[in-house]
C-alpha cells in the first residue's frame, strides 16, 4: 500500500505486525469457542446415534436420551458463562496496551514545513473557518504579490531573486493522531463487525436447537407407538449430521469474510490516517482535533457505545441458551420421568408374574387335588362324610391359611410405595428444573437485545402450578383404582376360602340329614369349588387386567404429562407466559370461594328441602281438607294384594334357592364374627358395663332397638367375643308376664327353682348363690300391659335389679316403641345406668352384610335394570362395569329407603328380589316400591288398634280385647280383616304388624300423635 508520508508507513508497520494480529486472534478466539460447541454437541448426537442402534429395548433408549440431554444441558450451561463483556474487555485491554507500547516508540510531535498554496473554500465550511481562510489565503496573495514585485525590481538591479513560494509549518501532535485513529476510529469502525460475528453464533445455534426439537420430536413419536426396533434417526441418516456441517461451514465463512473486513477497515483508517497528516494543524484539521481530554473522552464514548453493545448481545444470547435450556430442561424431565415409568412397569409386571400369578397355578392345583380325593371317596355317606371333614381341615391348613394368607399378603399394599416413589421421584426431578431463565419474544435472536426485551419465567413454578399436579391427580387416581382392584381381588380370593369352608360344611350337614344323600353332597361339594374357582378365575382376570390398565393409563399420564410441559417451550406469547402463574394463583382463589359457596349451598339445600316439603304437605292437606268439604275428593287407595303376599312369597324364594344360600339367608340372628358388622360402638358399650359392674359398680344395662335391628346378634356377639368366666342365663320373652303367677313362673324357670312365694324371695335366692352371675333378658316390652296394675310385673322388676346389681348384671332389651312408651309413663330410664341405643343400619353397612353372606355362597350377583335405568342417557353410557356399580348403588339406596335401616327386613327385600341365574349367579331384579299412602285412610278404630300392637310388641287375642276393653268376639272382628289384608301377621298366637309397613306405619302413627 502506497502512502504519503514515512511516518504513515511507520504506523502501517505497527497495525500490520503489532494490532492487526490481536483482532485477528480475538475473532478467531471467539469462533473456536463457537465451533468447539458445535462440535461437542455433534460428537454427542453421534454417540447417541450409535448407542441407540445398538439399544434393543425402549428403557435403555430412554435412558440413553435422559444421557445426552443430561450432558446438553451441562454443555449449554458451562457455554453460556463463558459468554460475556470480560472477554471483550480482555481484548480490548490487550489491544490498549499494544498501541500504549507503539507510541512510546513515536515521536510525540512532529514539526513540519511545506510549501502553502493557500486553503479551497467548501460551501459546506463553517462561515467563520471560511473567513479565516479568505483571510489568510488574501495575506498569501498579498505576499506573493510583494515578493514578486520585489524580484521585478532585483533582477533589474541584477541581484538575485528570493524564493516566491510560500511556506507554511504544522506542529504534528502524532501520537495523539496515531491514538486516535488506530485506536478510537478503528475500534468503532469495527465494532459492527462484532454483532455479525454474534448474529453468525445466533444463527448456527437456532439451527442446532432446531435440530434438536425435530430428533425428540422423532423420538418421543416412537415412545407413543412403544416401537421397540425403531431409533429416533430420521428418514434421511445423514441429514442431522449435514446441518451441523452447514453450520460449521457458514461459521467459517462468516468468521473468515469478518477478518477480511477487519483488515479492510485497519487500511481504510490508515489511508484516512495518510491524508490527515497532511492536514493536521491547518484550519480544515486543526491540532485542537486530537488534543489529549478531547482523544479521551471520545474513547470513553465510543466504549461506551460499544459496552451497549456488547450487552445487548450478552442478553440475546444468555435468553437463547436460557430459552433453549428450558426445552432441554423439559424433555429431560420427560424422558426421566418415562424411565420412572418404565422402571415401575418392570417391577409390578415382575412382581405379579412371579408371585402372584405362581400362586394362582398353586392354588388350582390344590382344588384339583382336593376334587380327586372327594370324587374317590363318594362310594357312600360315611366315606364322603369322613373325607369332607378331612377336606375341610385341609382348607383351613393349606388353602387358607397357607395358599390364600400369602397370596392375599403379595395383593396388601402392594403397589401403593411404587406409585407414592413415583410421584416423590418426579417432584425432585421438578425441583431440578430451573427456577429462572431467560427468553426474548418470538425468538429473535438473531439481532442484540435491550435488557427491556429480555423476560423471565420460572419454570420450575409453572410446573407446580401446572403440569405436576395434574399429573399428581391422575396418578393417585390410578392408585386409587389400583387399590380398588386389588381389593376386589382380594375380597375374591378370601371369598374363595370361605365358599369352600361354608360348601363343604353344607354338604356335611346335608349328609347328617336322613333327606341327603351322597350323590347331593357331592353335587353340592363340586358346585361349590366351581364357584369358588369362579372367585379365583375373577381375581386372576383383575390382575391380568390390572397389570394392562396401569401399563395403559400410566402412559396416557407420560404423555399428557409430556404435552402439558412441552406447552413451556412456546415463548411466542409473553405475556401469557408471565401471567400463567398469577391466572392459576387467581383460579386457585376462584376454586376456593367456589367450594366455599357450595359448601354453603349444600348445607342450606337440606333446609330448603325440609321447608319446601312441609309447605308442600301443608297445602295439599288444605285442598284435601277443602275437597272433602265440597264433596270432591280423592277415591281411596286399598292396600295391595302384593302386601299379604310378601312374606309367603319371600318363603317361597328362598326354598327355590340353593341349599347354601338357604343357610346364609335364614332370618335367625347370629353370632358368628364373619357376619357381624358396625355394631363396634355399642359392643364396646356393652364391654364396658360388664369392665364396671366387675368392679363393683352398680350398673344395669338396657339395650333399645327396633325388632329385627340386630339386637339378639349384638348379645351373642358379645357373649362369645368377651372373656366372661362367670355363669349366663339368657332368656326371650315370647309373650305376655303381667301377672304375679306369670312372673314368678318365669324365675322359677330361669333359676330351675320349683316355686318363688314372692319377690322377696327371688331376691334372697340371687343375693345368697354362691357367685355373680349375668341375666340377659329379651323382649322385656312383654312385663307390662296397658291396663291398671299392668305395670305391677315391670316394677317388681325393678325392685328385683337394685336389690341385686352387687351379684348380677342385668342386661334388658326393648323395643323402641315400647321404651319410648315406658319412659313417658313410668320413666324406665331412672331403673336402668347403661342405656345403649341400636340406630337404623346406613346404606353402606346393608350393603356389607349383604355381600358378606352372599360372598359365602360364592355366587355372582347381577343386578337388573328396570326401564328408568334403560332409559337412562347416564346409564346407557356405562360399560358393563359401571353399569353393574349404577344398579347396585340404586338398588342399595331404595334398599335402605324402604327397609329405614332395618337389617331383617332388608333381607327380606333382598331375598324377594333374588332370581337364579345359572349355576354360579344369581339375578337381582330391581325393588317394586310399595304405596303406603293407603296408612292415611285407616279408620280411628284401625288406627288405635296399630298403636296397640306397636306399643307392645303384639298381642294374643286376649290380651289385646283386655287392652281395648272389648269382647273378644268385637276383638276378633277387629283385627282379621287387617290380618287379611296383610297388615297384620299372625306367625304363631300374637298378631303383629306386617313388618313391610311397620315404618311407615310408625311414622303415620307418631304423626297423628298416637306414639312417640
Amino acid at each position: 500500500m502506497e502512502f504519503k508520508s514515512e511516518e504513515a508507513r511507520l504506523v502501517f508497520d505497527i497495525f500490520e505486525t503489532r494490532l492487526k494480529p490481536i483482532v485477528s486472534d480475538f475473532y478467531k478466539n471467539k469462533g473456536k469457542q463457537h465451533l468447539t460447541l458445535v462440535k461437542a454437541i455433534e460428537s454427542r448426537y453421534i454417540s447417541l446415534q450409535e448407542s441407540l442402534e445398538s439399544a434393543k429395548h425402549i428403557s435403555e433408549k430412554v435412558e440413553l436420551q435422559r444421557s445426552f440431554k443430561k450432558s446438553l444441558l451441562k454443555l449449554l450451561v458451562k457455554h453460556s458463562k463463558t459468554l460475556g463483556i470480560n472477554s471483550y474487555n480482555d481484548f480490548y485491554e490487550q489491544y490498549v496496551i499494544a498501541i500504549n507500547k507503539a507510541l512510546i516508540e513515536l515521536p510525540k510531535s512532529i514539526l513540519v514545513k511545506e510549501p502553502f498554496n493557500g486553503y479551497t473554500l467548501k460551501i459546506t465550511e463553517n462561515p467563520i473557518v471560511t473567513a479565516r481562510k479568505i483571510l489568510i489565503n488574501t495575506k498569501r496573495s498579498s505576499i506573493l504579490l510583494f515578493k514578486r514585485t520585489n524580484n521585478f525590481f532585483r533582477r533589474l538591479l541584477r541581484k538575485t531573486p528570493i524564493d516566491v513560494v510560500n511556506y507554511r509549518k504544522r506542529n504534528l501532535k502524532f501520537r495523539n493522531i496515531t491514538r486516535q485513529f488506530i485506536l478510537n476510529n478503528y475500534i468503532e469502525s469495527i465494532h459492527h463487525l462484532f454483532g455479525q460475528l454474534m448474529k453468525s453464533h445466533s444463527s448456527g445455534l437456532i439451527e442446532l436447537w432446531k435440530l434438536d426439537e425435530m430428533l425428540d420430536l422423532d423420538f418421543q413419536q416412537d415412545l407413543l407407538l412403544k416401537s421397540q426396533e425403531h431409533t429416533n434417526v430420521p428418514a434421511d441418516k445423514n441429514h442431522p449430521i449435514e446441518i451441523f456441517k452447514k453450520v460449521k461451514k457458514a461459521h467459517q465463512a462468516s468468521l473468515k469474510e469478518i477478518i477480511n473486513n477487519s483488515e479492510t477497515i485497519g487500511l481504510e483508517i490508515l489511508s484516512q490516517f495518510d491524508n490527515a497528516l497532511q492536514k493536521v494543524d491547518t484550519l480544515d484539521l486543526p491540532n485542537k482535533n486530537f488534543g489529549k481530554n478531547r482523544i479521551e473522552k471520545q474513547k470513553k464514548k465510543s466504549e461506551a457505545i460499544y459496552q451497549s453493545e456488547l450487552l445487548s448481545w450478552e442478553n440475546t444470547h444468555t435468553a437463547l441458551f436460557d430459552d433453549w435450556a428450558v426445552d432441554v430442561e423439559i424433555t429431560l424431565l420427560y424422558y426421566s420421568v418415562y424411565d420412572e415409568f418404565n422402571f415401575l412397569i418392570d417391577k409390578i409386571n415382575s412382581y405379579v408374574n412371579t408371585n402372584i400369578f405362581e400362586s394362582f397355578i398353586k392354588i388350582r392345583d390344590y382344588f384339583a387335588k382336593s376334587r380327586q380325593a372327594l370324587e374317590a371317596s363318594a362310594s357312600s355317606k360315611t366315606a364322603l362324610k369322613e373325607k369332607i371333614i378331612d377336606e375341610r381341615g385341609r382348607i383351613t391348613n393349606d388353602l387358607i391359611d397357607k395358599l390364600l394368607s400369602q397370596v392375599i399378603e403379595f395383593l396388601t399394599g402392594c403397589f401403593t410405595d411404587d406409585f407414592e416413589t413415583l410421584l416423590k421421584d418426579t417432584n425432585t426431578l421438578v425441583e431440578q428444573v430451573s427456577n429462572n431463565r431467560g427468553f426474548i419474544q418470538n425468538k429473535n435472536y438473531l439481532k442484540g437485545a435491550a435488557t427491556s426485551e429480555v423476560k423471565y419465567i420460572s419454570p420450575r413454578e409453572l410446573l407446580y402450578f401446572e403440569a405436576l399436579p395434574v399429573f399428581r391427580m391422575k396418578v393417585e387416581k390410578i392408585e386409587q383404582w389400583t387399590d380398588a382392584q386389588l381389593e376386589k381381588a382380594r375380597i375374591n380370593l378370601m371369598g374363595l376360602g370361605t365358599v369352600c369352608n361354608f360348601t363343604l360344611e353344607s354338604a356335611q350337614i346335608m349328609l347328617e340329614q336322613q333327606s341327603g344323600t351322597y350323590k347331593k353332597a357331592m353335587n353340592t361339594a363340586v358346585d361349590g369349588f366351581e364357584r369358588a374357582l369362579g372367585h379365583l378365575n375373577k381375581a386372576e382376570q383383575i390382575i391380568a387386567h390390572l397389570q394392562s390398565t396401569i401399563d395403559s393409563e400410566l402412559r396416557k399420564a407420560i404423555n399428557n404429562f409430556d404435552n402439558d410441559i412441552l406447552k413451556l417451550k412456546n415463548t411466542e406469547n409473553k405475556f401469557d407466559l408471565n401471567l400463567k402463574i398469577a391466572r392459576i394463583k387467581a383460579i386457585e382463589r376462584t376454586e376456593q370461594y367456589k367450594k366455599q359457596a357450595i359448601a354453603f349451598i349444600r348445607s342450606a339445600i337440606p333446609k330448603v328441602k325440609i321447608l319446601f316439603i312441609n309447605t308442600k304437605a301443608l297445602i295439599f292437606s288444605k285442598i284435601d281438607e277443602i275437597k272433602s268439604r265440597i264433596g270432591i275428593s280423592e277415591e281411596k287407595k286399598y292396600v295391595s294384594f302384593e302386601l299379604s303376599e310378601f312374606i309367603d312369597n319371600t318363603q317361597h324364594t328362598l326354598k327355590k334357592l340353593p341349599f347354601v344360600y338357604q343357610r346364609l339367608f335364614q332370618l335367625n340372628p347370629t353370632d358368628e364374627e364373619r357376619f357381624f358388622v358396625d355394631r363396634n360402638k355399642e359392643l364396646e358399650a356393652l364391654r364396658n358395663s360388664y369392665e364396671n359392674w366387675k368392679k363393683d359398680r352398680f350398673i344395669t344395662v338396657a339395650i333399645v332397638g327396633e325388632k329385627g335391628s340386630g339386637i339378639t346378634s349384638l348379645i351373642s356377639f358379645f357373649l362369645n367375643q368377651s372373656d366372661i368366666k362367670i355363669p349366663v342365663i339368657k332368656h326371650t320373652l315370647s309373650c305376655k308376664v303381667y301377672t304375679n303367677n306369670a312372673y314368678f313362673s318365669l324365675f322359677s324357670q330361669l333359676f330351675g327353682v320349683e316355686k318363688f312365694e314372692s319377690n322377696n324371695q327371688i331376691i334372697d335366692y340371687l343375693n345368697k348363690a354362691g357367685g355373680t352371675q349375668i341375666i340377659i333378658l329379651e323382649n322385656l316390652q312383654h312385663m307390662f300391659i296397658k291396663l291398671v296394675n299392668g305395670f305391677d310385673c315391670m316394677n317388681m322388676f325393678f325392685e328385683l335389679m337394685a336389690h341385686t346389681m352387687k351379684k348380677v348384671l342385668w342386661i334388658g332389651a326393648y323395643t323402641t316403641h315400647s321404651w319410648n312408651y315406658l319412659e313417658k309413663t313410668i320413666h324406665i330410664s331412672n331403673y336402668f345406668t347403661n342405656e345403649i341405643y341400636l340406630n337404623p343400619m346406613s346404606q353402606e353397612n346393608i350393603e356389607e352384610i349383604i355381600f358378606k353372606r352372599n360372598y359365602l355362597s360364592g355366587f355372582q350377583i347381577n343386578f337388573q335394570p328396570d326401564t328408568y335405568a334403560l332409559n337412562n342417557k347416564t346409564y346407557q353410557k356405562y360399560d358393563e362395569e359401571q353399569k353393574q356399580i349404577f344398579l347396585k348403588q340404586q338398588f342399595f339406596s331404595t334398599l335402605r329407603h324402604l327397609s329405614s335401616g332395618n337389617i331383617s327386613l332388608a333381607q327380606l327385600y333382598w331375598l324377594r328380589s333374588t332370581q337364579m341365574a345359572n349355576n354360579d349367579s344369581i339375578n337381582i331384579a330391581t325393588i317394586n316400591k310399595i304405596d303406603f299412602s293407603f296408612v292415611k285412610n285407616l279408620s280411628s278404630n284401625e288406627l288405635f288398634t296399630m298403636q296397640t300392637l306397636i306399643l307392645h310388641d303384639g298381642l294374643e287375642l286376649d290380651d289385646f280385647a283386655r287392652v281395648m276393653s272389648k269382647p273378644v268376639s268385637a276383638s276378633r272382628n277387629l283385627l282379621t280383616p287387617l290380618l287379611e289384608k296383610g297388615l297384620l301377621i299372625k306367625p304363631r298366637l300374637k298378631y303383629n304388624i306386617n313388618p313391610i309397613i311397620f315404618r311407615p306405619m310408625a311414622n303415620y302413627l307418631a304423626s297423628r300423635n298416637f306414639i312417640n
